[in-house]
């Protein structure tokens, strides 16, 4: 009698700590739900294609860890395909990093054009030391006023390098050329945001 007493004073004290209770073990199953569907996640490493350090020239254009132009359309995190004129294709993959997506053209099974953000941002020493000083260093805008683009057309690659952190934060890849064509043709892509 008395626990019914008890009940019937502080019923409205009870349903509220009961439903507080059944909300947090939601809120609790949820987010270990979402957890282990995080852990358990495959890494996906051709969600954003990448290029292997040195670009390979097959016939004009690069190789892109001997993938073929036409398996891209299968790739995850493909968010768009726009054909171009000339027969080019242009794939836009969805990137880690807040700056951009991923660019590929390509023509045919023909890879011509990429551009990738780096997420995390790789020492531009790394690729300095493999490359040596860049060929041509040309302001950097998109990414602030305190970025630089170094430029190494004759081994078909441009990187953004943050001047405060000395991090590059993307890479162009494209077949090897001259700094002329390179203007031409790749560098406009540097200053626009896609």
């Amino acid at each position: 009698m008395r626990i019914i007493n008890f009940l019937q004073e502080h019923k409205k004290t009870i349903l509220l700590l009961v439903s507080i209770l059944f909300f947090g073990l939601l809120l609790f199953f949820f987010s270990s739900l979402a957890d282990n569907r995080e852990q358990n996640k495959e890494p996906n490493e051709t969600q954003t294609p990448s290029v292997t350090k040195k670009s390979t020239e097959i016939e004009d254009g690069i190789d892109i860890e001997g993938m073929k132009a036409s398996s891209l359309d299968s790739k995850p995190g493909l968010i768009s395909k726009e054909g171009l004129p000339g027969g080019f294709i242009k794939y836009i993959f969805s990137s880690s990093s807040l700056a951009r997506n991923t660019v590929i053209i390509a023509k045919g099974d023909r890879f011509l054009y990429q551009r990738t953000a780096l997420d995390p941002p790789v020492p531009v020493k790394s690729f300095t030391d493999e490359y040596g000083q860049p060929e041509k260093i040309i302001p950097g805008y998109l990414y602030g006023e305190n970025s630089q683009i170094f430029v190494y057309p004759s081994q078909g690659l441009s990187l953004t390098v943050s001047s405060q952190t000395g991090n590059v934060l993307e890479k162009q890849v494209f077949p090897k050329t001259t700094i002329e064509k390179y203007k031409q043709k790749y560098e406009a892509d540097l200053f626009i945001a896609e």
